[in-house]
């Protein structure tokens, strides 16, 4: 009695894995993210991992590709996109790309623009407050 249990059970492993093959052909590829005939995912921040599930081709936005692994690495802090982790090609909203000492391309907080505009603003407000102050005169 436990071999037609076994059998039954092997025999319902190969039409999952039979089935599989037949999606996959049919189909033709797997979605981005995904691998094999079975369109397994890739590694975390891969987008495309054509010969396994642990070997990246491509990686999604906010990582970059380790040539020499073949794995995806999260971008620096503030950087939404990146060759390498010492070269940030996108920068959050608020933050720009600055070649700091080292020649490594980072994001930098613009809070100097941020001043300037914000100063410009009261400049404007004080000064059109003092000319409607003129008028009543």
């Amino acid at each position: 009695m436990k071999k037609g249990k076994i059998r039954n059970r092997n025999l319902t492993n190969y039409t999952f894995l039979i089935l599989g093959c037949l999606i996959y052909s049919a189909f033709g590829q797997c979605p981005t993210g995904t691998t094999g005939y079975n369109c397994q995912s890739c590694i975390t921040g891969c987008d495309v991992c054509d010969t396994s599930i642990t070997t990246c081709d491509t990686c999604t936005t906010g990582y970059y590709l380790d040539s020499a692994t073949s794995t995806c690495s999260e971008c620096p802090s503030n950087c939404l996109d990146c060759s390498t982790p010492y070269v940030c090609t996108t920068c959050t909203p608020g933050y720009d790309t600055y070649t700091d000492t080292s020649g490594f391309q980072a994001c930098e907080f613009l809070w100097w623009k941020w001043f300037l505009i914000i100063f410009g603003i009261l400049l404007f407000l004080f000064l059109l407050g003092s000319d409607e102050t003129m008028q009543a005169y």
